[in-house]
């Protein structure tokens, strides 16, 4: 079940970062294949050597996605029993999409040399429509047309954020008048850019082995999320893959929960027999080099929902509370890892964002 809500979930975000070129999954050569076994010890050393290079501990990490391209078709309701409770409209289409995340800082003993980025850019062009009787708080009807742009950091123990772009702060601004349990327009500043001042001290003890551990977790996790009947090669001079693609009624068994689960699912899909998903890990003795996936998916989903969870529903009565979508979605990317100085931090003033305080 695990899985599947993880795929599923990723399946929504990876569409705003996107693209449907066979470079993103294209090996290196046509290499040699290994077995799973040596395969799997090749990659563990590999996750390991991500988080340490030349024998010391890493000190920064990240990824970047350039040139990212998708397509979204999504048409939906939830319902309560035979109660309509909202519908739901996506037509999305993105490209030139670029995406990037890093941290520093990992071994710093003073608080002023952590840096943190997350940044992302892609010319969106197309609609969202959200109708709801029951929670009006939550309806909207976006159109989206042009280059939008956001940036989240850490710089000189501030967190901040750019919204500056036109595109960016307009369609924020709409969700300043959505119920989303938050009040976003007292936040926003009229520039776009804001800064928080982040709560370190005197006692300032470095990150160091506890994220480097949770860092080789989190890989590892990600790793074991793929399917299990990929083709590991070897391309020579250390490098090697872990490649292969799922269609149809294999990737729906890939999606839904193991049939043998105690619980109900949460999730059912039911995708048409076109649908496939490709992908392919690179990695080499001295680490993680890159992902790349594609994938075409159409068909149904249906997901139970807890509607204590969701702001702004009543929930007395609320115990047949579901979300059916149907589907077109292709979409694919190619992440590449980043370490130590091949990360790069853009130059921030502070002094140009507005400081926040938080109640």
């Amino acid at each position: 079940m695990k899985k599947t809500l993880l795929s599923l979930v990723s399946l929504l975000p990876f569409t705003l970062l996107a693209s449907c070129s066979s470079a993103n999954t294209k090996l290196p050569n046509s290499g040699k294949n290994i077995s799973a076994e040596e395969g799997r010890q090749k990659l563990a050393n590999s996750i390991e050597n991500t988080i340490e290079e030349d024998n010391k501990p890493l000190d920064a990490i990240g990824f970047e996605v350039n040139d990212s391209h998708s397509k979204t078709e999504l048409t939906g309701y939830m319902k309560n029993a035979d109660t309509s409770i909202l519908d739901l409209n996506v037509d999305l289409t993105l490209k030139k999409g670029d995406f990037k995340a890093g941290f520093k800082g990992l071994n710093a003993t003073n608080p002023n040399d952590i840096k943190f980025l997350l940044s992302v850019g892609s010319e969106i062009n197309g609609s969202i429509n959200v109708t709801s009787s029951l929670m009006p708080g939550v309806s909207m009807n976006s159109e989206y047309k042009g280059l939008y742009e956001a940036a989240l950091g850490i710089e000189k123990k501030n967190l901040y954020f750019d919204l500056s772009n036109k595109q960016t702060y307009s369609l924020i601004s709409q969700f300043a008048n959505i119920d989303l349990g938050v009040d976003i327009g007292s936040l926003l500043p009229s520039s776009g850019k804001g800064k928080i001042a982040l709560p370190f001290d005197d006692s300032f003890t470095p990150i160091g082995t506890d994220a480097l551990t949770s860092i080789q977790e989190g890989l590892e996790e990600i790793v074991n999320v793929l399917p299990k009947d990929g083709q590991f090669k070897d391309h020579n001079k250390g490098v090697f893959s872990y490649s292969g693609e799922l269609k149809g009624n294999a990737l729906s068994s890939y999606l839904n929960p193991d049939e043998e689960a105690e619980l109900d699912p949460l999730v059912k899909l039911q995708l048409s027999a076109d649908s496939s998903f490709e992908y392919s890990l690179i990695f080499t003795e001295d680490g993680l080099a890159s992902f790349g996936y594609e994938y075409k998916v159409s068909g149904n989903s249906q997901v139970k929902l807890d509607p204590t969870q969701i702001a702004g529903l009543p929930t007395l009565g609320m115990n047949d509370l579901t979300l059916s979508l149907t589907m077109d979605l292709s979409s694919g990317s190619k992440f590449s890892f980043l370490t130590n100085d091949a990360i790069t931090f853009p130059a921030i003033n502070l002094d140009d964002y507005t400081e926040i305080t938080l109640d």
